[in-house]
């Protein structure tokens, strides 16, 4: 349950940034055009930062970083096929431009492909080793293909490198939970609520491990905290859930 959207991690790169361009450089009309599109996406203009980066490829053919922003904003826009035809033209032009792997990961994963995304992810961190994002979703794939050993270690890099990430310690608690270090899981669920106390999935989770062992008490106010959460998120289905644990338990 405890699992954070990739769409944190695969972010837009932002003008001026620190990854080499392609060999004969963007011109400046194409750099004037990419930075509007990073701007029209972080105001949530979709459409328009896909014009935008349009715009900057029609300008610099070989411009891998507007391809790989523009296959980020395809993907949100439900274009998948659109969105792994521009990160691949992303990687072919800039095989060490670790975004691109990052958000071609995300594509994959949202495809329904982890061991395809988890090569990905491993590849942006291994061109940025010192990416906590890179780390961490690496260590999603892995649980999400049923390996909560190494995942552990991932999430143990993640939060070597961000140790207020909540979501970081949240997803490492499944992986010892899965591992049957049930002290180890809670420390970490505890930790990831400490950090993030709307986190309704890390409190079910917890309740439940609560509920298992004998802690009803703690079990309740951990349902009904996860219950609220989800539903100050408008999400109904998460909190019908956190209700239904609740019942179990004979609680009203």
């Amino acid at each position: 349950m405890s699992v954070r959207l990739l769409v944190v991690s695969a972010v837009l790169l932002a003008g001026g940034a620190v990854f080499a361009a392609a060999p004969a450089g963007p011109s400046a009309a194409a750099k004037a055009a990419f930075d509007r599109g990073v701007k029209k996406e972080g105001a949530g203009d979709h459409q328009a930062a896909v014009v935008e980066f349009d715009t900057a490829i029609a300008a610099s053919p070989t411009f891998a970083e507007a391809y790989a922003n523009r296959g980020l904003v395809k993907l949100r826009n439900g274009d998948s096929a659109g969105a792994f035809a521009d990160l691949n033209q992303a990687i072919a032009l800039d095989p060490k431009l670790a975004p691109a792997f990052k958000n071609r990961g995300k594509a994959h994963s949202a495809a329904g492909d982890p061991p395809k995304a988890l090569a990905d992810f491993r590849k942006c961190a291994e061109l940025t080793p010192k990416d906590g994002d890179a780390h961490y979703n690496i260590g999603l794939m892995l649980l999400r293909i049923g390996n909560p050993e190494e995942a552990k270690a991932a999430f143990d890099k993640a939060i070597a490198l961000n140790p207020r990430d909540a979501a970081s310690f949240a997803n490492r608690a499944t992986a010892l939970r899965k591992l049957g270090d049930t002290k180890g899981a809670l420390q970490d669920y505890g930790k990831a609520i400490a950090l993030d106390p709307g986190d309704g999935a890390a409190l079910a989770n917890r309740g439940m491990m609560l509920a298992a062992g004998g802690d009803s008490a703690g079990a309740e106010k951990d349902f009904r905290a996860s219950m609220a959460a989800f539903e100050k998120k408008g999400d109904a289905r998460m909190a019908d859930a956190a209700r239904r644990e609740l019942m179990k338990l004979g609680a009203k």
